[in-house]
């Protein structure tokens, strides 16, 4: 039933391979079961846009726990390391009712703190008009069509934000460079989007067209693959930038063909430098194609991921990007030995069965995760080589008992001073009354998660926290309550591997035992 609901359903490709047969075996059977036929056929599921982008639009960025109201004029212009908030308010066809959505955009960058108090303002806007929005929650780089749609092709996306978050809520943003480059990537005029990237030589690349900003010029570079949108994207985003970077204007805009660059571009960038480049009159480049590899279920599966960007890729997972001229194997540091053989078996099926036109000879790449070539990375719009750095797996379970510790540390240091002063000086008198103090004023309500008592295994059995909910334990948390064997048994890996999962595998396994 729920199914029914939803126009296009595509059901993952599964190999039926059991998670616990021989490797050797396994991945020989992948390859031969795998329908590759339907995956090379698979269309990807079509955006379609509640309307055109024309109705009335106000943006606010978070800032100090607030929504701080954009200026229009710079409407379409966010940065990685803020949160905002957006209404967008229309009017149906053949109807005079108002209707709203309010998006809540999140840059990679945004802090927790940001992100959560994004939310929690939608919530309160939702509210305030009555619970008739329409809420939608965007990452960066995720956009939907109708949201990049509302900027009419003038969408883009700069490096930093708010300098600290709100560990130091009177930092001001982070200052801009002089100069600057922006990759431009898209399939058409509207849902194509300009984000800021390393201004160096080596982040270009012949598919896409870029922007880069000096303090005199602004070029418009077309690659020789890019399509003629991110061509015009780009002059327009030019233009844009050329009158209003850092503020400052007077800028000429200069068009310039791959191959073409003055001397002033390539001492821009730092002098010029290798880039995944394509010769005159080679393939045009095809839209790349990215599918997820995972033994997670039991089986070994593929599932396409539309709209892919960094943030897709998974630790634990294998991936292949589809270039059409290349076939790239990602393989996350802690991916299965089997998710690793059944995945390069897959690849080689791939490539002998697609009959779409392209060399049967193509080159079949493996990728560590964290060694990404730029012929790799190049696929991803505005890859971060610092981002796997960045989000490295903190413990929250660890993290939370480091904290309790803590403050057990600091609520017993007063109590064993005052010990230690009474025994040595005792009142030579006695003290007098206390003066009457007037009744404390009560605490914030804590957040729910805070008055729950660190789990502890073995505290509860799998039918207890299945069929209720025992005072003291965490909701969000059933799963630790559980002993070391339980654990194992439930979810096929120990605690350490569970907690290193992305939240959303986590909830399914969950959901999956009856935990959630």
């Amino acid at each position: 039933a729920f199914k029914a609901e939803f126009a296009v359903w595509d059901t993952p490709m599964s190999f039926g391979v059991n998670k616990n047969s021989s490797s050797a075996n396994s991945s020989t059977s992948a390859a031969e079961a795998v329908d590759v036929a339907a995956i090379l056929a698979r269309k990807k599921a079509e955006d379609l846009p509640v309307d055109d982008g024309s109705g009335k639009l106000t943006v606010w960025v978070v800032k100090d726990f607030k929504k701080e109201l954009v200026d229009p004029a710079q409407h379409g212009h966010f940065f990685g390391g803020d949160s905002y908030i957006l209404l967008y308010t229309y009017t149906k066809p053949n109807s005079r009712s108002e209707e709203h959505i309010i998006y809540f955009w999140l840059g990679h960058d945004s802090t927790a703190d940001e992100k959560g108090a994004a939310a929690l303002l939608t919530v309160q806007l939702d509210d305030s008009m009555g619970g008739k929005p329409v809420q939608v929650r965007v990452t960066q780089g995720k956009e939907p069509a109708h949201f990049r749609q509302l900027f009419k092709g003038n969408m883009i996306v700069f490096k930093g934000g708010n300098a600290s978050g709100f560990s130091n809520s009177n930092s001001a943003a982070v200052e801009q460079a002089d100069t600057a480059l922006f990759h431009i990537k898209g399939t058409t005029a509207l849902n194509t989007v300009a984000v800021e990237v390393t201004d160096r030589a080596d982040s270009l690349n012949s598919d896409d067209s870029f922007v880069l900003v000096t303090p005199s010029h602004v070029y418009a570079w077309q690659g020789r693959g890019a399509n003629a949108d991110e061509l015009t994207v780009a002059t327009n985003i030019a233009t844009t930038l050329a009158g209003s970077y850092k503020g400052t204007g007077g800028r000429e805009v200069v068009t310039l063909q791959e191959g073409s660059e003055p001397a002033e571009f390539w001492e821009a960038l730092g002098g010029q430098a290798d880039y995944p480049s394509s010769a005159e009159g080679e393939v045009v480049p095809r839209d790349a194609r990215l599918f997820a590899a995972s033994t997670a279920t039991g089986t070994f599966r593929v599932e396409e991921v539309d709209n892919f960007d960094q943030s897709d890729l998974n630790d634990e997972d294998v991936y292949l990007l589809d270039t059409y001229t290349q076939l790239f194997v990602w393989v996350g540091s802690q991916s299965t030995q089997q998710e690793k053989e059944q995945s390069l078996a897959f690849a080689a099926q791939y490539v002998a069965s697609a009959d779409d036109g392209r060399d049967a000879d193509i080159p079949i790449i493996r990728v560590t995760a964290g060694e990404e070539p730029r012929m790799f990375s190049a696929h991803f719009q505005g890859w971060d080589a610092e981002y796997f750095t960045k989000r490295a797996f903190k413990d929250p379970y660890q993290a939370r008992l480091e904290a309790l510790a803590a403050t057990k540390k600091q609520t017993a240091a007063p109590a064993v001073e005052l010990k230690k002063t009474n025994s040595f000086k005792p009142p030579a008198a006695a003290a007098p009354a206390p003066a009457a103090v007037a009744a404390p004023t009560p605490a914030p309500a804590a957040a729910p998660s805070a008055v729950y008592a660190a789990p502890v295994p073995g505290s509860f059995s799998l039918d207890d926290l299945k069929n209720g909910l025992p005072a003291g334990v965490d909701p969000t948390q059933k799963e630790e309550y559980l002993d070391n064997a339980t654990f194992t048994s439930l979810f096929n890996v120990d605690r350490a591997a569970f907690r290193a999962q992305p939240k959303w595998k986590r909830d399914a396994a969950k959901k999956s035992v009856g935990l959630f």
